[in-house]
């Protein structure tokens, strides 16, 4: 499992791929998720909530842990992907947001509008299934500034694909304590209940976690015009490809020692 996992992490972030023949970004550089952990988020950043109202993120640094994730709205990858998963798992734990923690989704897209944050708010405040907890949820859009002051603060890291008009960005979300600094990461689309609820009780506590494995998934795209697969599904071919060969590597070994297994056993016998 360990080299499995090594071997996956080589095949991920060992070699820079290029989106299609016309982006020449550079993943290792430009697109990757560090782990700033203790770092404090600019409480005075600016930006606008979802009901088009003018914020600071230091808004919400109240008696709370913060679960922020940075995405885009109009991302048709990991972005739904993530949020869905975090919602999900947060379903399972017994205390709401609002009360225990609050969810800070903030636009990498200088261009997406609070209509969009209002409109994604109410989507997954459906799927949270609490309507209730509305005031525990937060939206936001901002400035290329605000954006990327808030994003090299917590170590989010990602590039724009022009010829896509996409960005190219790490998938996780970050916790953070209540007065704004950043506690946990959490890396890839699956967050599970349990790990989610010892990060908050952690953040809670104003403390900071240890650092976690970083398994980097990038959100990208498949070009059908040109018939190029993005980052992401490039990876991911290329990941389970190397685990097939692993698994076959691992029958053949297991095979020949269980043929050997009785012609060994003889040879001991005769000696």
């Amino acid at each position: 499992m360990r080299l499995s996992l090594l071997l996956l992490a080589v095949v991920f972030l060992g070699v820079p791929v290029r989106a299609d023949s016309s982006t020449p970004i550079n993943f290792a550089r430009d697109v990757r998720f560090d782990q700033n952990l203790g770092a404090q988020v600019p409480g005075d950043l600016s930006f606008v909530s979802d009901t088009d109202a003018p914020v600071h993120l230091g808004d919400y640094f109240h008696h709370q842990p913060i679960i922020l994730v940075l995405d885009y709205y109009r991302c048709p990858n990991l972005c739904g992907i993530v949020l869905n998963s975090m919602v999900a798992s947060l379903k399972d734990l017994t205390y709401n947001a609002g009360k225990r923690y609050q969810v800070v989704v903030v636009s990498i897209d200088p261009h997406d509008t609070s209509k969009q944050s209002e409109t994604k708010k109410l989507g997954y405040l459906d799927r949270y299934e609490r309507p209730q907890t509305a005031d525990g949820w937060h939206f936001l859009t901002g400035t290329p500034a605000a954006i990327k002051t808030l994003a090299d603060t917590v170590g989010f890291h990602f590039a724009y694909d022009s010829t896509s008009n996409q960005y190219v960005h790490p998938s996780g979300l970050i916790i953070l304590t209540p007065e704004g600094r950043t506690s946990r990461y959490f890396f890839g689309v699956e967050f599970p209940a349990d790990q989610l609820r010892d990060a908050l009780a952690v953040a809670a506590a104003s403390r900071v976690n240890s650092p976690v494995y970083d398994f980097l998934l990038l959100c990208c795209r498949y070009n059908p015009l040109q018939g190029k697969y993005g980052a992401l599904i490039f990876n991911l071919m290329r990941a389970a490809g190397l685990l097939t060969v692993l698994v076959v590597a691992g029958w053949v070994i297991q095979a020949l020692r269980t043929e050997n297994a009785p012609r060994l056993d003889a040879e001991r016998l005769v000696k």
